[in-house]
This record gives C-alpha cells, sequence and structure tokens, in this order.
C-alpha cells in the first residue's frame, strides 16, 4: 500500500513538474530569434541552397508501396547550403559543409509532380533560412528553403 502510494506521488510530481516548466516558457521577442513548441528555441541565419541532383532510387521509389504511404515513387533531391554569416559552432559548420537531401515535412521524399510543380532542377538555388538550435532538445540545424513548400502533400493518394 505504502509503495502504491509512493509511486502516485511521485507521477503527480513529476505531471506539475512538467506542467510548470511549459507553461513558464516564453517567446524571446527577438526577431532574429524563432520559437518552435514550447522546448526549442533557434536563431536564424540567410543563405543559399543550391540543388546538387534529383534522382529516383531504390529507396526514394520504395515509398509507393509502403501502406499508409504517398503512393507515389519519390526522388532523391540532394542540395548543398552557403552563407556568408559567421557562425561559430562546430557542428553547424560540418552541416553546412555536407550535402543535404531535401523531404517533405514528413519525411516522404518529393514526388515528380512535386518537382514539376516547383521547376526543381539541378543547378537552381534558393534563398535559405539555417536554423541553429539555441535551447531545446530538437534537430540542431534546420534548413528551410524559400519557395519550396515541404508541407505541400497534393501528390499523395487520399
Amino acid at each position: 500500500m505504502k509503495i502504491k502510494f509512493f509511486y502516485t506521488f511521485l507521477l503527480m510530481l513529476i505531471i506539475t513538474f512538467m506542467s510548470m516548466v511549459i507553461i513558464s516558457s516564453k517567446s524571446t521577442g527577438n526577431k532574429t530569434i524563432s520559437k518552435i513548441g514550447e522546448e526549442c528555441i533557434y536563431k536564424n541565419y540567410q543563405g543559399i541552397a543550391e540543388i546538387k541532383n534529383i534522382v529516383k532510387t531504390k529507396e526514394s521509389s520504395f515509398q509507393a508501396s509502403v501502406n499508409g504511404g504517398p503512393g507515389y515513387e519519390g526522388y532523391e533531391i540532394i542540395f548543398t547550403v552557403q552563407t556568408d554569416e559567421k557562425i561559430d559552432k562546430k557542428f553547424v559548420q560540418e552541416s553546412i559543409n555536407k550535402e543535404q537531401l531535401f523531404l517533405l515535412a514528413n519525411s516522404w521524399y518529393p514526388g515528380v509532380k512535386y518537382i514539376e510543380k516547383y521547376k526543381m532542377k539541378k543547378g537552381n538555388k534558393y534563398n535559405c533560412n539555417i536554423k541553429i538550435i539555441e535551447k531545446g532538445a530538437c534537430n540542431p540545424v534546420l534548413f528551410e528553403i524559400a519557395g519550396l513548400d515541404s508541407i505541400d502533400y497534393f501528390e499523395s493518394k487520399q
């Protein structure tokens, strides 16, 4: 009986603490810092993304056969990012210096209709917002490419 009470008390204490943490989170109001969710704060840097390759692979094609998947074969879209802004964090430089894979927000590969709609081709350059984690346990580096809607799921089967 005492053990059950102890675990119930401990659970209530944890729930109370977590609620206080969520309620006490505040936005900084700084336009160069954006807040995602309740725990992650990112600082924004400007850069240029360039498409290096668009290719259908075994992995990207496989999504057409996945139950609950988009229902179309996808393409791997490889891009690189460059910035003139000074970013002192080593892990950021490592991310920027390697090729990146463009995926839709739900981790699907874009299909041929998406590529056509957004006129994507090798060599295209886009303004890119480089989001660097300042606080929280989210992805340390995010890339938002201007003009490419990563939540445009129009070509998936409904």
